[in-house]
Parts: C-alpha cells; structure tokens; sequence
C-alpha cells in the first residue's frame, strides 16, 4: 500500500497523468484498501483529485473505509486533504464525510484551514 500510495502521490507532484498506469495502480490499491494507513489513504485520494483522475469504485470505498476509521488515526491535515479531494472532485457523498470530518479539524495550521474552508464551501456544507 505504501508503495502505490507514494508513486501516485509522486505522479500527482510531478503532474504526470498517464491514465493505463493511474487506472492500474488505483485498481492495485482498491484491492488492498484494508491495509492502507490513514496517511497512504490521504495520499491517494489527493493524488487523483490533483490529477482530476476519478476512479469511482476506488474514492467511494476510501471515503468509507474513512468514514467507518474516523476516529481511530486520522490526523487533521490528512482529513484536511481528502475534504478536498472530494470536493475538488465532486465524487462520492462529500457533504456527509465532510459534515463528518469538521469536529475532528481542530489543531489544522492556518493552510489547513483555509483549504477546509474551500471544500466545504465548495460542498455546500
């Protein structure tokens, strides 16, 4: 998972969108989705929302591996970042993960909060 999580967040760093390569590395991490961390999660779905790569079945099953694991690791800058990929993406049901996510924001750097703000402005919230 680390793995996958790290060469999609490099392809997204380096805007590099190669759709063959992106669609087999997110099927790769939808099959192993139960052991990704909360950080490779985050990475993952900011990968694809930088690349605007939508993956349906993929962000679907993140936001509720997420949603079901919200309180047991995330840190607040990496559920900062998937309430933006969500939004920037406009997959899943981001209100309800967003609506979520907004009582665990708290301790988010003034960058954090700023993006929060967007995205849930962006999701109506």
């Amino acid at each position: 998972p680390k793995a996958i999580s790290n060469m999609l967040w490099s392809f997204a760093t380096l805007q590099l969108l190669d759709f063959p390569v992106m669609h087999a590395m997110t099927c790769s991490a939808l099959r192993l989705l139960p052991q990704f961390g909360s950080q490779e999660l985050s990475n993952l779905v900011w990968s694809c929302a930088t690349l605007l790569f939508v993956n349906i079945p993929l962000l679907d099953a993140v936001e509720s591996l997420a949603v079901s694991s919200l309180r047991l690791s995330f840190r607040p800058l990496e559920l900062s970042n998937m309430v933006w990929a969500f939004a920037t993406l406009q997959s899943g049901d981001g209100i309800q993960f967003a609506k979520m996510v907004m009582p665990h924001l708290e301790g988010l750097p003034p960058e954090g909060l700023a993006i929060s703000a967007w995205a849930l402005v962006e999701l109506r919230c």
